[in-house]
């Protein structure tokens, strides 16, 4: 089961999320990035916004305790068993066929519940969610690829999100009412990291915050965002690092 605009399109330090097929980066050259917190706290992530193969955190240590900022919205589509977000399930139909591209105009997207995946380190967990795009046409659609996610702060500031090309996407038929499902994954921070100077020494003191109030998602093989807020509270800004630890996924079953 799967599920905003600011004048602001998804798709700036990575290929453009407009487009719905993967187009690999170039491997960052030198000079090297400069490491994350995470990465001297040794245990950085591995999901990086190029096709480079590396092997995202294993989303073990399963909790149902997302942040207090998370809201469930778009029943019947919220509520999912945190084992989906490693294999999400929609209700669309592989094989697309001749059915004509979904196209945002056609579309809701919905979002699940944050869920807990993993603490990569001290005070700096990750959480998961599902995006359902809906299908609110009379007619089937097509829909292949990844969808465009970019955090916006209240003062219009914009994190686009890598994509998790560790993991293919599916060419989905969506039939009227139905929905097909994309993971977005992101590193959360706590909220008095967005205030700094935190000065304890913990890598979520060292680490910025990116005060994410919406989310715009654009779907797969389409250009015209869609706003919608953002569960999520604040997460850790790592625009500037080569191995993000937020992410979102291809559309999938």
């Amino acid at each position: 089961m799967a599920a905003v605009a600011l004048g602001a399109t998804a798709g700036c330090s990575q290929p453009d999320p407009s487009a719905g097929f993967d187009v690999p980066s170039p491997t960052p050259t030198s000079p090297a990035p400069t490491p994350s917190p995470l990465a001297a706290a040794g245990s950085a992530p591995t999901t990086s916004a190029t096709d480079d193969g590396a092997t995202p955190p294993p989303a073990t240590a399963w909790a149902r305790t997302p942040p207090a900022a998370a809201q469930a919205t778009g029943e019947p589509f919220a509520t999912l068993d945190p084992a989906d977000l490693t294999n999400p399930t929609g209700r669309g139909d592989t094989a697309a066929g001749d059915a004509p591209r979904c196209t945002g105009a056609g579309l809701t997207p919905r979002l699940g519940s944050p869920t807990q995946l993993t603490a990569l380190a001290p005070g700096l967990t990750q959480f998961g969610l599902i995006i359902t795009f809906v299908n609110n046409t009379t007619r089937t659609c097509a829909m292949y690829g990844f969808p465009g996610a970019t955090l916006v702060t209240a003062q219009g500031d914009t994190y686009d999100l890598a994509r998790r090309t560790t993991v293919m996407p599916a060419s989905l038929r969506v039939p009227p009412g139905d929905g097909a499902a994309a993971v977005l994954t992101y590193l959360a921070v706590p909220a008095a990291a967005a205030t700094p100077p935190a000065g304890d020494g913990s890598p979520a003191a060292a680490m910025p915050a990116f005060d994410a109030r919406y989310l715009l998602v654009t779907p797969p093989d389409d250009r015209d965002p869609i706003r919608v807020d953002w569960p999520g509270g604040p997460v850790a800004d790592q625009r500037r690092d080569a191995y993000p630890a937020s992410y979102i996924g291809p559309v999938t079953r």
